[in-house]
């Protein structure tokens, strides 16, 4: 029996797939380059299994990624623009703003079916055992390391 490594891999160590191992999911054919590379370096962090039936959500969300950094490029070139402003570019200006908003959702949405932020990773009950931290209690009036109390039921 093989010893499991503790902890998070580094990206090296998962970009070696093993003999007989899966390889890399590929990106799609019709994305764009800039979303190409954001997927090989997303797909890169884990294994080649974790995004098996979830393709187009990765896709989507590559995508949307590209697509807000262009966004958030054009509020960067609104905002260094001195000197008044008409209507129209305070309008455009506002419009760009509550696209950024909505896109910002989008991404988070498709980062957490994907699996991506670190609150999906972690299980509350076991989050402070990898640091030798106390087992938090379910009920925070119960004290650490209270035996578990007996169900009504039971």
């Amino acid at each position: 029996m093989t010893k499991r490594q503790s902890g998070r891999r580094s990206a090296a160590s998962l970009a070696v797939v093993p003999i007989g191992g899966r390889q890399r999911v590929e990106p799609l054919d019709w994305m764009a380059e800039p979303a190409r590379q954001l997927w090989r370096e997303t797909v890169a962090v884990y294994s080649p299994e974790w995004f098996d039936g979830v393709l187009d959500v990765l896709a989507g969300y590559c995508a949307d990624a590209i697509s807000l950094r262009r966004l958030q490029a054009k509020i960067d070139h609104h905002e260094a623009q001195e000197g008044a402003q008409t209507a129209a570019e305070t309008q455009a200006y506002a419009r760009l703003l509550r696209q950024r908003t909505a896109m910002q959702c989008a991404l988070v949405t498709a980062a957490r079916q994907l699996r991506l932020t670190p609150q999906t990773r972690f299980r509350r009950e076991t989050a402070g055992s990898q640091h030798g931290l106390q087992k938090t209690p379910l009920h925070l009036w119960e004290p650490p390391g209270a035996p578990p109390r007996k169900k009504l039921w039971e």
